[in-house]
């Protein structure tokens, strides 16, 4: 026969598979062989209340927490059946304030002695700060909680703690920390994070995704996944306007009895307000003020604030948005929680109310995203402007085309005709103009070699690049590109240049929904210089920036950003040479500073690292030469002075056609 303490090792293992039958078995027979209040009656006892919990019969876990308390000799698990009996009744109308205060008790007393314990209290403590509408607090309470549950073998709840604190960073904005700490939990324990997942997605980040994510929870055998169906099935169905598959959702919510939860009961309550709401239903405001009392007596804030959200769409669009105002301006996700109501509104509201929607929509701009798209597509003549300027700053790149879409249709709208242009720029990938030496354009992932470019294009692209605010008139393009040509074949062909290298800059160009690299305007022509830029003009604005007397660190910057000599594919073009000589010369004179304020100083490694750089770029740079020669001598390294002299030394012979002074004079 096993021994009691393996059974309850057994137990415990069937539990974290979600493998409710046998351990429940397993603990009952446990208690028929044990005398109560000892070890393994306490802990057989615990795994019940445990396992009746999670497999949805919460009316005999309340029970056997009551006989755990009362015959029980250990304080400790005293503390735990008496908080399983409060949380129990948060399911459904007890206070979470009471909850909170048992919680921290325990979590006195656990830390740092019981880290399964403390990670468990400290959970449930998460999600009471949840349902208080405190995702800050809650945010330090899960991490706490997690930290103690890694090194215990309690997977169901490590996930649950993952998940408690991906839903506070989403509350507050960080949805991509709360993605990835998702998966984290997913790869735990999937089945855990199937509710919450569901929940973020539809209610915070990402609508579309959320279907598949709750057809997994429709896959469930469990009673408490049967529950977090239908309640999160009503607001999904309703958030989408499908009326009576919310309304059924309800009604299965109506026959569930047991308490699987805190704040279950609330929820519920508040879900049913909800679709009546959305549904347009007679009993929607009574039931929406059934669920506040509810909520403000139970102390679960979270709930009260969204059920005065959905009163006062009741009442009408001014107070619906007083009330966006009051909620928004202290917790923006409990706006964001009822978006689809708010879009239904939105052209209607005062303008003092835009900007806390706009609040709510940058933090979490998949959900409005979803809400705003929607409103556009419905929009009829004369409306939807505001939703279309909501959605511009938090657009993806599909947006742009649905923006510009609504522009030419309600272009009769004032302040409309432009909607899409600045998402375009601000989405737009920045282009990369490598001009140093070869010449090569990088495009976010992009590539495309000067090589592969037809060359008048590439002329007309680095010309521009060599003009104050990449601006030219377009006089001084075509005496530069194409002077042995009459003006109108001049044109013609500037014409054909600009089509080319617009689409060399974006390969899929349409001149509506173009961000703007190139622009040919009448008699002037210019480069974005918020959407492209230069290798060299790079170097030219650490040039101008740098000080008379600047520090090792800035000529090292300098160093790092120059490559070589400006565009040697246009080496011989007269409107090239100027730019590309003041550059470089530039470069040689602040560098040459540098390698003699070494020399005098004695940072002799620091300057032979500088020149050889140097001479990397310009072999030919004969002061650099000579200083490198004179820091190797300095240092003591009187080989490496002899190289560098022989290479000197053949250079000025076959370069200039004179005798080199001696390495000593040097």
């Amino acid at each position: 026969m096993q021994l009691p303490i393996l059974s309850l090792l057994t137990s415990r293992v069937q539990m974290q598979q979600r493998d409710y039958e046998p351990a429940i078995a397993i603990s009952h027979a446990i208690l028929e062989t044990v005398e109560p209040g000892s070890q393994e009656s306490d802990h057989a006892l615990l795994n019940l209340v445990t396992l009746y919990l999670q497999a949805g019969s919460a009316g005999k876990s309340r029970s056997l927490a009551t006989r755990l308390r009362e015959t029980t000799s250990s304080d400790q698990l005293r503390l735990i059946a008496e908080g399983t009996r409060l949380m129990l009744a948060a399911g459904g109308n007890g206070s979470l304030a009471a909850v909170t205060r048992h919680l921290q008790q325990m979590a006195q007393q656990q830390q740092g002695v019981h880290p399964h314990y403390y990670g468990v209290t400290m959970l449930n403590l998460a999600v009471n700060q949840m349902l208080e509408d405190d995702p800050e607090s809650a945010l330090a309470t899960s991490n706490e909680a997690i930290e103690a549950l890694e090194g215990t073998s309690s997977r169901i709840e490590l996930s649950a703690a993952l998940v408690a604190r991906a839903f506070a960073l989403t509350l507050s904005g960080r949805v991509e920390e709360s993605r990835s700490i998702v998966e984290r939990a997913s790869i735990v324990d999937e089945i855990e994070v199937a509710f919450e997942r569901a929940d973020l997605l539809d209610s915070f980040i990402d609508p579309d995704a959320a279907r598949s994510v709750l057809d997994s929870l429709a896959e469930r055998p469990e009673a408490s996944a049967r529950l977090l169906f239908n309640l999160q099935g009503a607001w999904f169905y309703a958030r989408r306007g499908k009326d009576q598959e919310a309304k059924a959702s309800v009604a299965k919510l109506e026959s569930q009895v047991e308490f699987m939860f805190i704040g279950q009961a609330t929820l519920c309550r508040l879900t049913e307000a909800y679709v009546a709401v959305a549904s347009g239903a007679a009993n929607g405001p009574e039931l929406c003020d059934v669920a506040y009392v509810a909520a403000r007596q139970q102390g679960a804030l979270r709930w009260m604030h969204i059920a005065q959200l959905l009163r006062a769409f009741c009442d009408g669009e001014e107070e619906f948005g007083s009330a966006i105002k009051i909620i928004g301006h202290r917790s923006p996700w409990n706006v964001t929680h009822v978006a689809d109501l708010v879009g239904r509104r939105i052209e209607d509201f005062d303008e003092s109310v835009i900007p806390f929607i706009a609040n709510s929509a940058a933090i979490h701009p998949g959900r409005w995203r979803f809400v705003l798209r929607d409103r556009i597509q419905k929009a009829p003549t004369g409306e939807g402007l505001v939703s279309a300027r909501l959605l511009e700053p938090i657009g993806d790149r599909s947006d742009v085309q649905r923006l510009r879409a609504y522009a030419r249709r309600q272009r009769r709208i004032p302040g409309a005709s432009n909607l899409g242009r600045h998402l375009a720029r601000q989405l737009a990938d920045r282009a990369m103009v490598e001009d140093q030496s070869r010449v090569s354009i990088v495009v976010g992932n992009r590539v495309v070699q000067g090589s592969m470019i037809r060359r008048k294009v590439l002329a007309l692209l680095c010309f521009l690049l060599t003009r104050p605010d990449f601006s030219s008139t377009r006089d001084q393009v075509l005496d530069a590109l194409w002077p042995e040509l009459d003006p109108p074949d001049a044109l013609n062909s500037l014409n054909q240049t600009v089509y080319f290298l617009r689409r060399v800059l974006e390969e899929r160009y349409v001149e509506d929904l173009s961000p703007g690299y190139l622009h040919h305007d009448s008699d002037l022509i210019w480069l974005d210089s918020d959407l492209v830029t230069s290798r060299s003009n790079d170097c030219r604005r650490l040039i101008k920036a740098l000080p008379m007397s600047p520090d090792p660190d800035q000529v090292e910057t300098l160093v790092e950003a120059y490559h070589g000599r400006f565009a040697l594919d246009f080496e011989y073009e007269e409107w090239a040479a100027p730019y590309r000589e003041w550059l470089h010369a530039s470069y040689l004179e602040i560098v040459e500073r540098a390698v003699a304020d070494d020399i005098e100083t004695g940072h002799f490694e620091r300057g032979i690292n500088l020149a050889r750089r140097v001479l990397d770029v310009d072999p030919n740079a004969e002061h650099i030469e000579v200083s490198l020669l004179r820091l190797y001598r300095a240092s003591g390294a009187h080989a490496a002075a002899a190289e560098q002299y022989a290479h000197y030394a053949t250079a000025m012979r076959e370069q200039l056609g004179i005798e080199p002074p001696p390495l000593d004079s040097l």
